[in-house]
């Protein structure tokens, strides 16, 4: 996952990464210099805290709509860019659940 969003960010783009790593990850520094990338990672407890975060989401439910033109699925991703590029859309929040709310 990691190595696929670090490949889709744009220039001086910013990736968060939540949880943990398992074994060894080498990243292209040079690469990742060059684009002005910024690295930032957060251990914490998503799945403890997931709850937590739903429960919240839903009180912003209403401010998430102004924020976001569009709710989109994991898969619907690729398609979702193409539209940006051509701004025809805005922003998405994108679903990674198995139904969006």
């Amino acid at each position: 996952g990691l190595k696929t969003a670090l490949a889709a960010l744009r220039p001086r783009g910013r990736l968060v990464g939540a949880g943990s790593q398992a074994g060894r990850f080498e990243l292209d520094w040079g690469a990742l210099m060059q684009r002005e990338i910024s690295l930032q990672f957060v251990i914490g407890d998503p799945i403890g805290l997931r709850g937590d975060v739903g429960a919240a989401m839903a009180v912003c439910a209403p401010a998430l709509d102004l924020m976001f033109s569009d709710r989109l699925r994991l898969d619907e991703v690729p398609d979702y860019f193409a539209a940006l590029y051509r701004r025809e859309r805005f922003k998405a929040l994108v679903c990674v659940a198995e139904e969006m709310a």
